[in-house]
């Protein structure tokens, strides 16, 4: 319907319960599941992580994906963590990754690894901090974290800052991949911007919430702007139902297999 890639589903975590008591509980269970790949990386969502890797690397092979935005149509749809599950996954290969939290509204990447949040891109953008000292290490190797910051009242017009375009060409030359964690397509305007400034972005819509109609005008905004799209991602699909259980089963089974019957023979 969309007229998109489809680059893989992230399935229904439910970690702790899907109802928490108290705010407290509702963090920890978000933190729970934007670090599920990384506590249980023999997990179907560590599967599904490494198969939209996967399908990323070999979408241009000639040109690899370097700088990759992750936005939704609207709020709670799983987009941070699929940014984070895919930079993970990029971290894991060897490559020397960059998670950027670039939501200047609702910024959460630096509670999720319990990072400072004083200095970020936005002071980096405006010129009260240099790169290296707004860049903080995470305990995932070749992952790094630049947090968002302090946030600015006009988070659109800081990304259109040329000193914004020449911070992303540093972090370019420091680094082999770059995700950005972007808010919504269908309120704001800045994953336009940063589409463009980047070699393209990923949709996440969420199984059964996001309409249709607020998708297909998420990807129209995207386009009309001649932002590359390069793809769509599922999340929070239960893979037990059965009608979305043969599209796990016949992607990510098949897949799995493969690769662990080729381990088998390199080993042998």
């Amino acid at each position: 319907m969309l007229h998109a890639p489809f680059l893989g589903l992230l399935p229904l975590i439910d970690v702790g319960g899907r109802k928490a008591k108290s705010r407290s509980d509702n963090i920890a269970s978000t933190k729970d599941r934007d670090l599920y790949v990384v506590k249980h990386p023999k997990s179907a969502m560590a599967e599904c992580a490494r198969f939209i890797r996967t399908n990323l690397l070999f979408m241009s092979p000639d040109r690899p994906l370097r700088t990759i935005v992750v936005t939704s149509p609207g709020p709670a749809e799983g987009k941070t963590t699929t940014a984070i599950s895919i930079a993970v996954a990029m971290a894991q290969t060897g490559s020397k990754t960059l998670l950027v939290d670039t939501d200047m509204r609702r910024p959460r990447i630096h509670r999720v690894f319990e990072l400072a949040n004083d200095v970020g891109l936005s002071s980096v953008v405006v010129g009260e901090a240099k790169l290296d000292v707004a860049i903080q290490k995470t305990d995932i190797e070749n992952l790094d974290v630049l947090p968002c910051g302090p946030l600015p009242p006009n988070p659109a017009e800081l990304l259109h800052a040329a000193r914004f375009a020449s911070v992303l060409d540093e972090l370019g030359s420091r680094y082999d991949r770059i995700i950005f964690d972007a808010p919504p397509a269908g309120p704001v305007t800045d994953p336009v911007i940063l589409g463009v400034k980047t070699d393209g972005v990923i949709l996440v819509v969420k199984c059964e919430k996001t309409t249709k109609d607020l998708a297909a005008q998420a990807l129209r905004v995207l386009n009309d702007a001649n932002v590359r799209v390069l793809g769509v991602v599922l999340n929070d699909v239960d893979v037990n139902e059965k009608r979305y259980g043969r599209i796990y089963t016949s992607y990510y089974r098949r897949y799995t297999s493969y690769y662990g019957d080729r381990e088998k023979e390199k080993a042998a």
